[in-house]
């Protein structure tokens, strides 16, 4: 009975995942037409391997969207495009307005990777996702850009717990930047 309680646990909590969060992390394609500026303490490019890492106060930013961690790696595949970023902090934090009407999306993890051909996001470890009151938080989230799926997959190491605002109320609530 214990298995079948934790199982039906475990489906609501991605159904709920899915209804209330599609838009949460969409790619704001104002955002996309803007230049790419990273800065950091130190930089290196392999170039044969493809790879390129920034090293100490790393911080990107593309219009609204802003990102901030202690090491970054770029990925590049054989033609030369972006293929993984992997951002890693204590915590890695990620901000973007999804929308123009919807508030600042935070988000931040020990590990924040975005895999660019599956258009799917990762945050890993200590993972918090927070939009206008509504906050998202298990120790690993999934967000599948292409498909609109956001999953908080079952791990030993804790359970998700989301908080969701009442529709009427959302616009009173204040957004907790978590990059404070």
């Amino acid at each position: 009975m214990k298995w079948i309680i934790k199982k039906a646990s475990y489906y609501i909590v991605s159904i709920v995942l899915v209804i209330t969060t599609p838009l949460a992390f969409a790619n704001n394609t104002e955002d996309s037409k803007e230049p790419i500026e990273i800065t950091s303490n130190t930089g290196s490019f392999d170039n044969k391997k493809g790879v390129a890492l920034y090293t100490g106060n790393v911080k990107v930013t593309q219009g609204s969207r802003l990102l901030t961690s202690d090491n970054l790696e770029l990925q590049r595949n054989a033609a030369g495009d972006a293929s993984k970023f992997i951002a890693k902090g204590k915590p890695a934090r990620y901000q973007s307005k999804t929308s123009p009407d919807k508030p600042l999306l935070y988000a931040q993890a020990d590990t924040i990777e975005y895999d660019v051909q599956k258009q799917v996001l990762y945050l890993i470890g200590n993972a918090r996702v927070e939009q206008g009151g509504d906050v998202y938080s298990a120790p690993r989230i999934e967000y599948n850009q292409k498909d609109d799926i956001v999953n908080s997959p079952r791990n030993e190491q804790g359970r998700t717990t989301i908080i969701i605002q009442p529709r009427e109320n959302k616009s009173n609530i204040p957004s907790i930047n978590p990059t404070n």
